[in-house]
């Protein structure tokens, strides 16, 4: 269940829950009528509502700032200049993205071997930057912190076809340490239902990372 949808669902299960509150003391209220409830109803009442009003509350500005977040992250990263020259860098070596790296580019992402001249990043520059910002954005959507609907709309895309292609190095580099991009690849399954992508083992089972 995608991270908004689990937020609403707790919103939702905590206003059934004080409704019915409600009910039972408006119900005792009515039917004891030799109870002290009936002079406290009104004040239970206003409590009950006051509760509810506040979560509605809550949950509208959540809503409002996972979808700001997301707006304004991928504003700035679709913008950033140094976006836009590693993502030229990798679409000069790799071509069309959506197919696995082949062999030599993978070695030579993996040699993690810094470009000499700083004006000019090569290939395994370009490859970190990327895979690295957006495993943020993914971290960011699975922790509830961007709002996933959104993120799908407008970079599911990019996600998808970034991941595919990188498959063998994060496959290789996850051998290593076994958290690296688990919320990228987490992201890249919750889009697309792809299974058959290897992309190593997990840290934590996949019946608790999909919740």
């Amino acid at each position: 269940m995608p991270p908004a949808h689990r937020y609403s669902f707790v919103y939702v299960v905590c206003a059934a829950t004080f409704l019915i509150l409600l009910f039972t003391g408006w119900h005792i209220a009515n039917v004891d009528s030799d109870s002290n409830t009936r002079s406290h109803w009104p004040f239970f009442a206003g409590v009950c509502v006051a509760f509810i009003s506040i979560m509605a509350t809550s949950w509208s500005q959540w809503r409002t700032s996972s979808v700001q977040h997301a707006l304004t992250a991928l504003q700035n990263l679709r913008t950033d200049a140094d976006y836009i020259k590693y993502a030229s860098i990798v679409q000069a070596k790799v071509g069309t993205f959506g197919e696995e790296l082949d062999e030599t580019l993978v070695k030579e992402v993996l040699k993690r071997k810094p470009s000499e001249n700083l004006d000019e990043p090569g290939f395994y520059e370009a490859s970190a930057f990327l895979l690295n910002q957006y495993e943020f954005i993914a971290a960011s959507a699975r922790l509830g912190a961007m709002d996933m609907a959104l993120l799908e709309t407008t970079a599911k895309g990019i996600i998808c076809s970034l991941t595919r292609t990188y498959a063998p190095v994060i496959r290789q580099i996850r051998s290593e340490q076994i958290t690296t991009f688990e919320n990228l690849v987490w992201l890249y399954r919750e889009f697309t239902d792809d299974w058959k992508t290897d992309f190593g083992d997990f840290s934590t089972p996949w019946n608790y990372l999909r919740t």
